[in-house]
């Protein structure tokens, strides 16, 4: 019997602050399963992406900072 508060199914927890990302990588999991990208979305998918977008948005910005300082 489960009780008031309690789950029957254990939380999927996604250490966010232990990856030290900016990007929430829980709302990624979310999109992925939603949206059904794929039939099996893995633990370290969420976490990957983010890390990709992460990395992209700060190529984008540096080069836009430069194309400022120059102007």
């Amino acid at each position: 019997m489960v009780g008031k508060g309690k789950s029957l199914c254990k939380k999927i927890s996604f250490p966010q602050y232990k990856n030290k990302s900016s990007f929430p990588s829980r709302s990624y999991l979310r999109f992925q399963i939603v949206e059904k990208y794929a039939e099996r979305v893995g633990v370290g998918a969420p976490i990957f992406l983010a890390a990709v977008l992460e990395y992209d948005a700060t190529e984008v910005l540096d080069l836009a900072g430069n194309v400022a300082r120059e102007n």
